[in-house]
């Protein structure tokens, strides 16, 4: 059984809350990764390779705010996570997320 990880839980609820702040209908991998992106481990590791935090969040949003399929003509609901996923396949999704994460930056330190 997995350990329940609050920095996990934490990704999970900021992501839900985006997508109610952009009343949309569903939470997708896009509100994961800019929820995620914006927690304090996962930013500071990014901020410490030089990574424009600023600039990858403001192309997140952009890109968020032109998703008008994703906008619920009845907001009146939660948004739904997509049918696929339950929490064990969104804490898997992260965890792969953040080792992704890690061998690109270190392939690009290696490559400097």
């Amino acid at each position: 059984m997995l350990q329940p990880n609050p920095e996990i839980q934490a990704v999970i609820n900021n992501a839900t809350e985006l997508a109610i702040n952009k009343e949309h209908e569903y939470v997708t991998l896009e509100h994961l990764l800019l929820a995620m992106i914006t927690t304090d481990p996962f930013s500071k590791f990014l901020d410490s390779f030089g990574v424009d935090l600023d600039a990858m969040t403001d192309e997140i949003h952009l890109y968020l705010d032109q998703q008008t399929h994703l906008v619920s003509g009845n907001f009146d609901a939660y948004p739904r996570k997509r049918t696929a996923w339950n929490a064990h396949l969104i804490v898997h999704l992260l965890r792969c997320c953040l080792t992704v994460a890690s061998l690109c930056v270190a392939l690009i330190c290696l490559s400097v």
